[in-house]
């Protein structure tokens, strides 16, 4: 504290403090809001892209340039990513805009129904992809043995009569 040496008067030692470690430069302002407008979600998960803005938008209050609520969801938004176009979209024109401190959690549920319908979607890709990759008329009446027998003769329990899911015919297995 070689700052406020010799200092007996409380205002002089405040404003020395301040000066000394205030940040309140064109500079610093700058830096920040240029930070602010260039930050991007990338890898990173919502909640972490989310906390990081925050924490610019509270460092630029502190110095006194307070980001305006229309920013703050304009800025964020596009900091989202192409992965969030549909959300960032559908949040740019709704009328009237959800308050920046809903977005965060708005964006998180969204990842996650993502996430979802996407995971859905692999999955009945996978199974079209299987069923239409050998059509059903040549593997329908051909038994699991390569026969047309309908018998399933292998190991087991004894005998089983073999039913196609697909054409729902007993003689032979859905492949």
């Amino acid at each position: 504290m070689a700052e406020i040496f010799g200092f007996s008067i409380a205002q002089v030692i405040w404003d020395t403090l301040a000066i000394a470690y205030n940040h309140n430069s064109n500079q610093r302002m700058q830096n920040l809001k240029d930070s602010h407008r260039q930050l991007q979600k990338g890898s990173s998960s919502v909640s972490d892209y989310g906390r990081k803005f925050k924490s610019l938008c509270d460092e630029l209050a502190a110095i006194g340039q307070p980001v305006e609520e229309t920013d703050k969801t304009h800025w964020f938004l596009c900091g989202l990513g192409p992965s969030f176009e549909t959300f960032s979209t559908a949040h740019r024109v709704v009328k009237p805009r959800p308050p920046f401190r809903d977005l965060i959690s708005q964006a998180e549920r969204h990842k996650l129904f993502t996430r979802f319908v996407l995971g859905t979607i692999v999955l009945l890709v996978a199974f079209k992809a299987q069923a239409s990759g050998s059509s059903t008329s040549s593997n329908c009446g051909t038994s699991a043995r390569g026969g047309r027998d309908g018998n399933f003769s292998g190991r087991g329990r004894g005998r089983r009569s073999l039913h196609c899911q697909i054409c729902r015919t007993d003689g032979h297995y859905a492949t």
